[in-house]
């Protein structure tokens, strides 16, 4: 759950759409309802999907956040 907030935090200070796909399921970066629905798992593959003015942006945000790993490593 922590990692769910974490990344809602990150995705709603951009005005892009953000989306995580898992398994064919396609869930909005900004509801944590969403993302804890997706069913990924610690290894998980997942890939992200990010249109709009500031797409770059928000994309190296969440990219750097699993790359530090959510700050928890």
């Amino acid at each position: 759950m922590r990692v769910c907030s974490k990344l809602v935090d990150c995705a709603s200070k951009y005005s892009s759409n953000i989306k995580f796909i898992f398994n064919d399921n396609v869930v909005d970066a900004k509801s944590i309802i969403g993302l804890m629905s997706l069913g990924a798992t610690f290894g998980s593959e997942v890939e992200l999907r990010v249109d709009g003015e500031d797409e770059i942006d928000a994309k190296n945000a969440i990219e750097a956040l699993f790359q530090n790993g959510f700050g928890e490593i």
